[in-house]
C-alpha cells in the first residue's frame, strides 16, 4: 500500500513562503492498494493529484472517500482532471447523514453562482454512494467507515488490504478532553458525560487498532485548544495518545493549523516524538508534507 499527501492543511489554502515544506494545500490523499486507486477527500490538494493522474493517458477507476463537506474538503473536486476525462468512472463515498446526500453537496458547489461549468455536464461517469458506519469492499481491498466528533459530524476510515492497513481520521475532537475541559457544570453532567467519553475514546482506538499509518487531525497544541474547544478538532497531545493506545507504527500529524507555519510544526512533531519516548514505547511520528510517499506493508 502507497499513501501520498498531496493536501495537509485545515480550514483553508495557505500558500507561501513560511508553509513550503509542509505544504498549503486543504486535505487529499491518494491510496493505492493492490490494483485500486483510492482518494481520501477533495480538498485543494486533489487539483495536483488530478494533473498528475491525467498524465497515465488513460480511462482511469477512482473510489473518493469523503470525510464531511466542510469547503477545506470538497472545495477541490471542480478543478479536478479526471472528472474532464471521457471514459473514467468516479465513485464517490460520503456521510448518509447529509440532507440531500454526498451527491448534492457537490453539486451544489458547482451551481452558477459559483462555478462556470453544470457539476452534470462532466464527461466522467460520477456515481454516489452514501455511508453510514459501513464497510465497502473493493476486491481484496476493505474500508470501514465510522462517525467521528466533529460539527455536523464526519467520517474516519480504515482502509485494510493484503498490503497493510491505515487509517484516515482527520477533523476528531477527542470526547474525553471536550468533557473534562467543560466550563461552569455540576458534578452530574461531567460524571455522566465523561463515562459516555471514555466509552467513545476507546472505542476510536479500537478503529485504529494495529494500523501502520495513522494518519490524524493534529490541528492545535494545548493552549490553541483551551480557546477553541467544540470546534472539531484536535490537541495534539491526544492524538499522540491514542496512536500509542491503539499500537500503530506510524503517526501523521495531519489537518495543520493555517496560522501553523513551517517551523511551528517542527516543533510539534519534537515535542510528540518527546511523548513518545516518555512513554518508553515505540512509534514513528511525522508531519504530513505534500508530495510525500509513505509505503506499508505486513
Amino acid at each position: 500500500m502507497e499513501i501520498t499527501f498531496w493536501g495537509v492543511r485545515g480550514s483553508i489554502p495557505v500558500p507561501g513562503r513560511s508553509t513550503l515544506r509542509y505544504g498549503g494545500n486543504t486535505p487529499c490523499l491518494e491510496v493505492r492498494a493492490d490494483g485500486k486507486l483510492l482518494i481520501l477527500d477533495a480538498g485543494s490538494g486533489i487539483r495536483e493529484l488530478g494533473i498528475a493522474l491525467q498524465a497515465e493517458q488513460r480511462p482511469l477507476d477512482v473510489h473518493l472517500f469523503i470525510t464531511h463537506t466542510h469547503w477545506d474538503h470538497i472545495q477541490g473536486f471542480p478543478f479536478f482532471a479526471p472528472a474532464y476525462m471521457t471514459g473514467s468512472r468516479i465513485t464517490v463515498y460520503g456521510p448518509k447523514v447529509l440532507p440531500n446526500g454526498i451527491e448534492g453537496a457537490l453539486d451544489s458547489q458547482m451551481h452558477g453562482a459559483f462555478f462556470p461549468l453544470d457539476f452534470k455536464s462532466l464527461p466522467a461517469i460520477v456515481e454516489f454512494r452514501d455511508i453510514d458506519n459501513s464497510v465497502v469492499n473493493l476486491e481484496s481491498v476493505t474500508i470501514r467507515s465510522t462517525f467521528l466528533t466533529h460539527p455536523n459530524l464526519s467520517l474516519g476510515y480504515r482502509i485494510e488490504s493484503d498490503s497493510g492497513t491505515m487509517v484516515y481520521a482527520t477533523d476528531w475532537e477527542p470526547f474525553t478532553r471536550f468533557c473534562v475541559t467543560a466550563p461552569d457544570v455540576n458534578a452530574v453532567w461531567r460524571s455522566t458525560n465523561l463515562a459516555r467519553a471514555i466509552v467513545a475514546d476507546e472505542a476510536m482506538v479500537e478503529f485504529c487498532k494495529g494500523a501502520g499509518l495513522l494518519v490524524c487531525d493534529a490541528q492545535y497544541d494545548s493552549e490553541e485548544y483551551s480557546s477553541r474547544r467544540g470546534w472539531g478538532h484536535s490537541c495534539v497531545d491526544d492524538i499522540v495518545q491514542l496512536g500509542l493506545n491503539a499500537g500503530v507504527r506510524r503517526l501523521a500529524l495531519f489537518h495543520h493549523d493555517p496560522m501553523h507555519d513551517d517551523l511551528t510544526i517542527d516543533r510539534m512533531v519534537a515535542k510528540c516524538r518527546l511523548q513518545v519516548r516518555s512513554a518508553r514505547r515505540r512509534m514513528a511520528v511525522f508531519g504530513a508534507r505534500e508530495r510525500v510517499t509513505v509505503s506499508l506493508s505486513h
